[in-house]
């Protein structure tokens, strides 16, 4: 026979890593408000510089096409023009190749890609150095809150 015993749940005491990890969030947010008020008004703020390996992508177009794309783009960007030139004729009968096409809408966003592939593949000494800058935590945090304040001042003045 099996008696069914109310046993009393103990309340959890705070321990020491709760209050360790209340101190650690405000410490995060400490260095957001800091460099909120580094950055000044938004009236002040210069545009950011534009993000260069940022890509908008085309609408419409099937995730396949979108994946050809990006493909030839990362062969021609290794393998360079003369192989985007073989292909563009072996390939002119094939519509899934069109984008090869000068003329094409998507040849411009082709070559965006090849180009910025190009970029990560043999990247310039200014370019390596660029970036070795932008990893430090600190400077990351203060241009992401300008480019978000500027955009936000942006929209502002179009209201």
């Amino acid at each position: 026979r099996v008696e069914n015993i109310t046993v009393p749940i103990p309340t959890p005491i705070p321990s020491v890593a709760a209050k360790s990890s209340v101190k650690a969030k405000a410490s995060t947010v400490n260095p957001i408000a800091m460099a909120i008020l580094q950055l000044g008004k938004p009236e002040e703020l210069s545009p950011p510089p534009p993000l260069e390996f940022s890509l908008g992508h085309p609408t419409g177009i099937n995730a396949i096409d979108i994946d050809v794309i990006k493909l030839t783009a990362q062969y021609t960007a290794v393998n360079g023009r003369e192989f985007l030139g073989g292909l563009a004729q072996r390939e002119q009968k094939n519509p899934q190749f069109d984008f090869l096409k000068p003329t094409h809408v998507l040849f411009s966003y082709f070559t965006t890609l090849v180009d910025s592939y190009a970029k990560i593949l043999q990247p310039a000494n200014d370019l390596v150095a660029r970036l070795q800058q932008q990893c430090i935590k600190k400077q990351v945090l203060q241009q992401t809150l300008q480019r978000w304040q500027f955009t936000r001042s942006q929209e502002d003045r179009k209201q």
